[in-house]
Parts: structure tokens; C-alpha cells; sequence
């Protein structure tokens, strides 16, 4: 096994947390774990129509759990002041927030505004797909998956492995929520050649996951997995699409861009600044990374 992959397997984040900030307001949170223990460091989202600057979510976050670090992407409408960096100290943390924008929400009952080369990819991907006599499945009630299929196909993950119990997870958070939904794509011999999954809120599905086996890389089991969930939803008259994480390759260009509000926490102790240092240290291009860069700066 690689170190790649030891490492995956020992670090990684939990099932996620939904609370209610207030009555319109929805806090999603992981914990992060290494080697099964707690690190001290969340990654959140935060949803809804929002009437808070940074430092009042700051406050409200606070109020109901203590943590060495927590990332935040502020997703609400009605930011008012938050059109500009903010640094600062708030409750013993130091406290750095940045707007920025995103594409992760894709809008079903337009056209979906596929690029040219995008229509042409999935087009020829399906025939050679069809050839090999590959199949689609949607599940909405029982999403059952075996644990062998998961963690080979963890193993096989493209670009590169992933930890079993981040696809288990996932599929136990959808499980849990009322409207969940898988979808995978089968060989012929009914192997697992790509899974994903979500829920559906409202008038929007959440895609949280998605794993795809590298040895059908010529498949492009990623693109043509995400377009028979496209055309099942839109079947369902579901308005949106909402890619949790990121959405790359072919499909970025058909999501909308939209502004959001990067946060990032620091308890202001030695254990919290020696972490932030870790994590920046590994990870640089990450969401901590950046916005540690922007501490440092800052002179905090």
C-alpha cells in the first residue's frame, strides 16, 4: 500500500453535522479525524438567506462548539458588508474571512448550457459505453452498495485513492436524510465502475460523493455518471443541481458562478497555531492554506 494511501486511510473527515443557526440559517459540519481521534479541526458550510456579517456567524458558531480550527464557506444571500477581507480577533481566535466565488450549482430546467466539445465527449463516450454494454442505475429508497465493492473501488479511485470510510460516510449521511438517491454505473459483468450520491432539498439535489474506477478511465465514467444524473432529475422537475466540494472538468462551465464568503478560525493558543501550521504545511493550495497565507499578511 502506498503512503498516499496510508494516509488517506488515516486521515480523514467524519459523517457530517447539520444544526440550525437560527430559522433560516443552516450550519453543515465534518470533523476532521487522524488514526480515529479527534483533531480539533472542522470544515463547514454554511446555507440560507443570511442577515450576519462574518464576525456575527464567527459569534454564532462559537456559542455552540469549541475547536482548534474551523473552515467555513458562507453560502447566503444577503452578506451586506462582506464584500471585502476582514481580519481580525474575536472570543480568543483569530478570525480571517474573504469573498470569493464558486461554481457548484447547475440550473436543470434551463438548457444545460454544454460547451460543444462537452456535447460531443458525452455523445461518443455513450457509444463506446453502450458497445461494452455498460448500464445506469438510480436508487431512491435502498441505497444499498456492498463493502467489498466499496473498498475496491475506493482502491481504484481516479486521479488518485481514497480512503474507504470517506465513501462510507457519505453514503450513510444520505442514507440518513429524508429524499437520499444513488447512481452508479455497472459493466456487463456487473462490476462497479462509478458510484455517486446525494439527497434532494426542496427544489435542489446535493451530489455529496463520487468515486470512479481508474481501470475505465477510457469510459470517462465521471462525465457520463454525472450526465445520467443530470437527465434523471430533470425527469423529476428538480430545478437545481448543486455539485457539494467542487465541480471540475467538462461540466464547470455549465454551473453558475456564485459568490460566497471563505472563513477561517484559529483558536489563539500554541496547539491551534501549530496545527494551522501542519495544515498549511501539507496542503498549501487548500482553503486553510490560502487563508492562512492571509493571516500571515495580515500580521495576526
Amino acid at each position: 500500500m502506498s503512503v498516499e494511501v496510508l494516509l488517506q486511510a488515516a486521515w480523514y473527515r467524519d459523517t457530517p453535522r447539520i444544526t440550525a443557526l437560527s430559522a433560516d440559517d443552516v450550519h453543515i459540519s465534518y470533523r476532521r479525524r487522524w488514526l480515529g481521534l479527534d483533531s480539533g479541526i472542522r470544515d463547514g458550510v454554511i446555507v440560507g438567506v443570511g442577515n450576519l456579517c462574518p464576525q456575527g456567524y464567527a459569534e454564532e458558531l462559537l456559542t455552540r462548539s469549541r475547536f482548534d480550527i474551523a473552515t467555513v464557506r458562507l453560502g447566503v444571500s444577503g452578506l451586506g458588508t462582506c464584500g471585502c477581507e476582514v481580519v481580525g480577533r474575536i472570543a480568543g481566535y483569530d478570525l480571517v474571512s474573504r469573498p470569493t466565488y464558486i461554481r457548484e450549482v447547475m440550473h436543470l430546467q434551463r438548457d444545460v448550457t454544454y460547451t460543444r466539445n462537452t456535447r460531443h465527449n458525452i455523445a461518443r463516450l455513450r457509444r463506446r459505453a453502450a458497445r461494452m454494454g455498460v448500464a445506469y442505475f438510480w436508487q431512491s429508497e435502498q441505497l444499498e452498495v456492498s463493502g467489498g465493492e466499496i473498498a475496491r473501488l475506493s482502491r481504484m479511485n481516479m486521479p488518485t485513492p481514497i480512503a474507504p470510510c470517506r465513501l462510507l460516510n457519505r453514503l450513510r449521511f444520505s442514507k440518513g436524510q429524508p429524499f437520499p438517491f444513488l447512481v452508479t454505473m455497472r459493466s456487463d459483468d456487473k462490476r462497479l465502475i462509478a458510484l455517486g450520491g446525494g439527497f434532494i432539498e426542496n427544489e435542489m439535489a446535493l451530489m455529496t460523493f463520487q468515486a470512479n474506477d481508474a481501470e475505465f478511465s477510457h469510459l470517462g465514467p465521471s462525465l457520463l455518471l454525472r450526465a445520467f444524473l443530470i437527465e434523471r432529475l430533470r425527469e423529476r422537475g428538480l430545478a437545481y443541481l448543486c455539485f457539494v466540494g467542487s465541480c471540475s472538468g467538462m461540466l464547470l462551465h455549465a454551473c453558475e458562478r456564485v459568490p460566497i464568503v471563505e472563513m477561517l478560525l484559529v483558536r489563539r493558543s500554541l496547539v491551534g497555531k501549530g496545527k494551522l501550521l501542519a495544515c498549511a504545511a501539507a496542503q498549501p493550495g487548500s482553503r486553510i492554506g490560502r487563508l492562512s497565507d492571509t493571516r500571515c499578511a495580515s500580521g495576526l
